[in-house]
This record gives structure tokens, sequence and C-alpha cells, in this order.
């Protein structure tokens, strides 16, 4: 078992760099495999509608009293991957998302893999992979659902990326960005890479109700700025917009990009306490959520549905 390995080898360095004095390994008690049990259960549907999305994407329009099983039967290789307008309670577990080459001067709406907008129940994400193998991925998921509840479990953003990877001209890539409000965002066992921002928690056109993030690690890759960005009181370096919310944190990790500092991968930065709890790195036993592990917990292909 390749994961129990790991943990093991992860597990022993840690107890050699603590008996060395050099901390900052974190807890691995802390870090555990994952037993299948999902922290926010996937809501009660009332007679739901099933939505089959195919390998194009594209937009749905959904009543708004009604409920619905959204389900990828093929993976969705699609400019503006996919875009759900309204609904109440919205399930979607598995599948995989990405963005081909979208041609020489796309919007950040076309390299965006999922955008949520106008929804008012729950929306349960689960077992979703969304990943740069198509090579334009740009955004990863984008809320504007101030009335509804998101949660997102068991998930993977890889890749995303700006093409302007200095002066980010073409856009500042996120793995989650609720810039048009939600709820509540919940986020259990998520793990993402990145090669510009991490989670862009600033409701920057309707607010944010609350943030729970539990088993979540954010890895920077070459390039990236800011893992983790809530909005801030104080206007440093840049004003921070919409009113503050409460953010409940519980095994979050930051792997700043190479040569980059952590404090400066976390906004506001310490001595603010606002990520006090956020440990510097990748967890004990690597990444949360794997592609291995979605495969074989989850259709990612479309051959079956669970």
């Amino acid at each position: 078992m390749p994961g129990l390995s790991r943990r093991i080898v992860a597990a022993a360095l840690c107890g050699v760099i603590a008996a060395g004095g050099a901390g900052g390994c974190g807890d691995a008690s802390r870090t555990k495999p994952f037993t299948g049990e999902l922290r926010w259960q996937r809501p009660a549907l009332h007679r739901p509608l099933t939505v089959r999305v195919g390998a194009r994407g594209g937009e749905l329009w959904l009543k708004p009293s009604q409920d619905y099983r959204v389900a990828l039967t093929a993976p969705v290789r699609a400019l503006g991957g996919l875009v759900i307008h309204g609904g109440r309670n919205i399930v979607l577990v598995g599948g995989r998302i990405t963005i081909p080459p979208a041609g020489r001067d796309p919007s950040p709406q076309q390299r965006r893999a999922l955008y949520l907008d106008g929804q008012s129940g729950v929306v349960h994400l689960e077992g979703l992979l969304i990943d740069n193998s198509g090579g334009d991925l740009s955004e990863g998921i984008q809320i504007a659902a101030p009335r509804a509840v998101v949660q997102i479990e068991n998930t993977r953003v890889e890749g995303i990326h700006a093409r302007d990877p200095v002066g980010f001209s073409d856009n500042h890539p996120d793995l989650i960005q609720p810039g048009g409000g939600v709820g509540t965002l919940r986020v259990h066992r998520f793990s993402g890479t990145t090669a510009g921002q991490g989670l862009f928690l600033r409701g920057d056109r309707a607010p944010i109700g609350r943030v729970q993030l539990s088993e979540v690690n954010v890895v920077g890759l070459h390039g990236a700025r800011i893992l983790l960005w809530k909005r801030c009181t104080k206007p440093y370096p840049a004003p921070c917009t919409g009113p503050d919310f409460p953010l409940e944190l519980n095994d979050v990790w930051a792997s700043p990009a190479p040569g980059r500092r952590f404090e400066r991968s976390l906004k506001p930065e310490r001595p603010d306490r606002t990520w006090s709890e956020v440990r510097e790195g990748v967890p004990p036993g690597g990444d949360f959520v794997t592609k291995a592990e979605l495969r074989r917990r989850y259709p990612l292909d479309g051959r079956g549905r669970k």
C-alpha cells in the first residue's frame, strides 16, 4: 500500500527531525488515512431531477425550487467547463473537468472549470477532479451563491496557472473563490496545487457568511503567491473588501512556492492570527486527496455512477 508506506516514512522523518530539535514537521497523529466518512453528508433531496453532462460541459439553468443530481457522464474537456445556474439542493459526485487550449486571447471564464451561481440550498461537490490535463486550466471553483451552503469534499484541483506567470495580466488564478458570496463554505479533504493563488476567501461582490476548512492542503507551484487569503481588517498591501466572517480551521496546511517565505503566502500576514493554526508544508502522509484515491473511490471517466 503506497499511501501507507508514505505515512510511515513521513512519520519516521518527523521523529528524526524532532529528535534533532529542528521542529517544523507538525503533528503526524492529526493526519490520518481516510476512512470513507465525510464530515458533511450529502443533503436529502426531494423529488430530484437528474441532469447528465457530457464531455462538452456547458451551462445548466436549473429551477430555483427544484433539487437536482448532476452526473458527469464523461470527463468534461471544454472551454468554460461547467456552469450551474440556480437550483435548490444539488449533488454532484465524481467526475473530471479540464480546459483545453482556449485560443490566443481567452477570457478568464473560458479557462474556468466550475462556476456555481444563485443556488439557494445545499450544493454538495464530492470526489471531483479538476486538473490541467487539457493544458489551459486557470480557475478551479468559483462561487456566486450568497444564500447557499456549498460543501466541497474529497476533491482535488491541480495545475491552475496564468499564461503570464509574472505580471498575471491575463488572470489571477484561484483554486476556490467565493467572489460572488456564499452563505457557508465547507471544505473537507481538499488538495490543490497552484501557480497563482489558492483559497481566495474574499466576498468582493457579495458577503461570505462562514468558512469551515478541515483536512485541507494547498501547494504553491513555481510563481505562486498567496495560498490562503481571507478578508482582512487593514489595507495592506492592498485593500480587502467585504464584511468579515467566522473562519474555522482544522488540519490545514500550506506549502509555499519555491523561494517564497511561508509568511508571505498568507494574507493577512503574521503576526495577524487569522492563519495561526495553519502549518507549513504538506501533511505527513502527503496530499489529503490524490488522483489515485479519486480513481479508486469515484467514477472519473463516466463509466457508472455511485
